[in-house]
This record gives structure tokens, C-alpha cells and sequence, in this order.
């Protein structure tokens, strides 16, 4: 990311009373180098009313292709972070530390807003794409940046003239200034990122989402749509800290609670609607291994986890609250995996004879007694549940795909698929009789196998490197 610090001596068009406000630094607001911005025509950018901007007040345009990072130019607190159709479409306001409301608009709606109402923003920090949205639609890509000093809380709603009757700043010399600070080139691109461990997946109608963790603890996602192009994309940085794989979960409005253990092994919780993520928001307790969460019904989460005792915990989410940690026992060496179906929960993990074990909540107030179901597992199950069946799959001794199968009247004996896998696997079931397994292979790339009636061979997904 360009993170710059420039200084700048306000025009001479500044408004006075302003003056003592006006941040004598700021970051470029956006990510790019100058190569991107100077290749724009027929211009990079315009202020007030010059060239192709016709705001008929302080203001400013600049001219970047659909897609470039837009930054913060200074830290701050969001006031507000919109993503609309219509207006001035998609827009985030910003009040820095010395009171200015900072107004960008225009940013594209895929992927969306970076940021959302009340979060902490620092300089340089990810807030939205370029674009044309809403009425900008037909223009040449662009973002809309003015500023709005003290005593103003927010940016009033005006457009064109109307605006003139308020006190903007002229932000030409800070942003001249910001720019010749830009890297005239961009720097070699990151080498790839290093995953850490075992991958999470759901699936919500034709898209599947896979997540996983890297090297430096942050939280990566990719994405598949065949009704889009039948390809992947990403990944997609969703931050951190994070010491374990991610559980998450995907309702049918496209809501998605993103669960891990934080840095300090607390649990934490993120959540993807309306086009923004949320800040992560810490959920207590002291963790080991990872988690698994499963939305049973609108507005309740159960997130499962293993203590610093090796003992399974629950908390809940439910009438807009929180329950504390419940120990439901066991000792165990793998993260649990759990499905829920009428008011049943069924949790699945590896004991300390590396045998897998299941635990049930029927319903009724009492958890049964754990049910050993043999094996020798060198991973964390993965279950998949339809009707009365149950799918589990996980690593042997050989490190082999293996897969097990309650048929509603009893258990099969484990079914060697093959592989050589360096993590758990996480496996979905997103229509009857078909089965998506993902994991990491021995070249520590992430893989996928399917099952549409006979298992296809395994399928490299991306020679992104996975650390196992």
C-alpha cells in the first residue's frame, strides 16, 4: 500500500475559519502509481469547475480505472459508509481527528465498501474501489473527493451550485502535493500468500466461498460463481489477527458470520452484509485448536470450541445476546465439527486415541455421553448431514482422504479415497448426492475433489503455496 506524508500550504480559496483545522499532511487516496493515474484521457483529474468538473464549488475529481484501491486520506472515524444505486451512489464520510468531514463517493459496488459506520480508520486504509456509480454511471471512472470543515458533523446533502453555499476547502494543493509524492511505478507484486492449516468452506445456491488463514495470521477468501464465469476469484484479505481456521456460516439473503480465534485465543467474530464487512468483535474466552459454528435457526449462533482443559465448550447467540461458556466435556485433540437439524446437534472431533467421537444434543436438555466411532484419525472430521444421513471425512495415519457414512441405521467402515493431504479437509454437501472436499496437498496447494455420482480426480484449485 502508498502510504504518504505530505505538507502542503492551503490556496489562497481556503475559507479562514477553517484554517487551524485543515490537516497539514494527508495520504494520496489512491493506491496507485503515477503510471496508472498520468495513463487516464483525456485528463487525470480536475478541481472546482476546471476541465470536466463542474461542481461549481471546492471539490475534486480524479480519474483511475474501475477497480483502484481508494484510500483514506487521513485517520479518523467513518461517519458513514453507503453503498447505493442511486444519488451520488456508493460514499463513505470520514471526520478526521481535527473535525473535517472528508467526503469520497462514486466507489463501485463490487466488491463493495471496505469499511463501515463507526470504524476506526487509519491513513492509507482500504475504504472502497473506483467506479461510477449511481449517477456518475457513463463517465469515465472517477473518484469524487471534497472536504468540510468545523463546525459541520457531516457532510450536508448538495450537489453542483446548491454546494457553494457552504465553506469547502480547496484541496488542490494537498492533493498536488500528496501526488508528487507518488511512486511513479509500482512495486513487484507480494509473493503468494502462505496458508497455515485447514481450510473452511460454504455454499450458498451455485457460489462457493473458501477461506483460509496465512503465514502472518490474517484471513483470506476466495470465491466461485459458475453462474457468473465457473472460475475463482480472489483471494480477498479479510484481516486479523487469526490463529485458526475460520467457521462461517452464509444464510439465503447472503449474510455471512465469519468466526476464529484471535491472536490473544479469544473468539472472534466478523460479519459480511449490504456489501461491507464488519470490524472483528471479540467474544472472550481462552481457545484452543479451531472452532465450528452452525446457524440453526434466524438469530442464533452455537459456536463450539476446545478449552485450555481439551474440553468441548459451547456458546450461544441468542435474543440478541451472548451465553457464557458451557463445558460439555471430553478430551480431546482435534477441533470439533458439529451439524444441527431440528433442534439436534450432532458434534464430531478426534480423542486422544486419535479415535473419532461423537457427542449429541437431542433436543431436550442433555447432551449424551461421547460415542467412540473408532478409526485412527490424524485430522479434525468434516461432517456433512442430509435427512438421516451423516458424511464424515478426515485424514488416517497415511494421511489418505478417508470417508465414513451413517446410512440412518448404522455406520460403514472408513472408505480409503486416497491423496496425500497436509491438513484436515472441510467438505460441503450442496445438493443431494454431491460432495465438494477441499484441502491442502502435499505441494501445500489448495485442491478439490468431487463427488456428482463417482469422484472425479483431484483438482488444483490455486498453486497459491498452503503451509500445512
Amino acid at each position: 500500500m502508498i502510504v504518504l506524508a505530505v505538507v502542503a500550504l492551503l490556496g489562497s480559496q481556503a475559507v479562514a475559519t477553517a484554517a487551524s483545522a485543515v490537516p497539514s499532511t494527508i495520504t494520496f487516496p489512491l493506491d496507485a502509481p503515477k503510471s496508472v493515474i498520468e495513463s487516464q484521457s483525456p485528463l487525470r483529474w480536475c478541481f472546482a469547475s476546471q476541465g470536466n468538473c463542474h461542481h461549481d464549488y471546492n471539490a475534486a475529481d480524479i480519474f483511475a480505472p474501475t477497480g483502484t484501491r481508494v484510500v483514506s486520506p487521513v485517520s479518523g472515524t467513518v461517519i458513514s459508509a453507503t453503498l447505493a444505486s442511486s444519488g451520488v451512489g456508493s460514499r463513505v464520510q470520514i471526520r478526521d481527528d481535527e473535525g473535517d468531514i472528508w467526503y469520497l463517493a462514486h466507489m463501485h459496488h463490487s466488491p463493495g465498501l471496505a469499511v463501515t459506520d463507526g470504524q476506526r480508520v487509519a491513513r492509507g486504509t482500504l475504504i472502497g474501489y473506483v467506479g461510477t456509480s449511481a449517477h456518475a454511471v457513463g463517465t469515465q471512472p472517477h473518484l469524487h473527493i471534497d472536504m468540510l470543515p468545523p463546525p459541520y458533523t457531516s457532510r450536508p446533502s448538495c450537489s453542483g451550485s446548491a454546494c457553494a453555499a457552504y465553506p469547502f476547502v480547496n484541496l488542490q494543493p494537498l492533493l498536488v502535493a500528496a501526488y508528487n509524492n507518488v511512486v511513479v511505478e509500482p512495486p513487484p507484486p507480494p509473493p503468494p500468500a502462505q496458508l497455515v492449516g485447514a481450510v473452511s468452506a460454504v455454499t450458498r445456491g451455485d457460489r462457493y466461498d473458501v477461506f483460509g488463514r496465512t503465514a502472518d495470521n490474517r484471513l483470506l477468501q476466495w470465491t466461485y460463481l459458475n453462474s457468473q464465469d465457473g472460475r475463482w476469484h480472489g483471494p480477498t484479505d479479510l484481516g486479523g489477527p487469526v490463529i485458526s481456521a475460520a467457521a462461517v456460516t452464509v444464510d439465503s439473503s447472503g449474510r455471512y458470520d465469519v468466526f476464529a480465534i484471535g491472536s490473544n485465543h479469544q473468539l472472534i467474530h466478523r460479519i459480511y452484509q449490504g456489501g461491507s464487512w464488519s470490524a472483528w468483535e471479540h467474544l472472550g474466552g481462552v481457545l484452543h485448536y479451531g472452532i465450528s459454528v452452525v446457524n440453526p435457526s434466524p438469530g442464533r449462533f452455537d459456536v463450539f470450541g476446545v478449552d485450555t482443559d481439551y474440553h468441548l465448550v459451547q456458546k450461544i447467540y441468542a435474543g440478541g445476546q451472548w451465553s457464557a461458556w458451557n463445558d460439555l466435556g471430553g478430551v480431546l485433540r482435534s477441533a470439533p465439527d458439529v451439524v444441527s437439524v431440528g433442534g439436534r446437534y450432532d458434534v464430531f472431533a478426534t480423542d486422544t486415541d486419535h479415535h473419532m467421537v461423537q457427542k449429541v444434543y437431542y433436543g431436550d436438555g442433555n447432551w449424551s455421553n461421547w460415542n467412540d466411532l473408532g478409526g485412527y484419525l490424524t485430522s479434525a472430521p468434516s461432517v456433512t448431514r442430509r435427512g438421516d444421513r451423516y458424511d464424515v471425512f478426515a485424514t488416517d495415519s497415511d494421511h489418505h482422504l478417508v470417508h465414513k457414512i451413517y446410512d440412518g441405521t448404522a455406520w460403514t467402515g472408513w472408505n480409503d479415497l486416497g491423496g496425500v493431504l497436509t491438513a484436515a479437509p472441510t467438505a460441503v454437501n450442496p445438493d443431494p448426492g454431491r460432495y465438494d472436499i477441499f484441502a491442502a496437498n502435499t505441494n501445500h496447494h489448495l485442491i478439490q475433489k468431487i463427488y456428482n455420482g463417482t469422484w472425479n480426480p483431484w483438482n488444483t484449485i490455486t498453486t497459491t503455496k498452503l503451509a500445512g
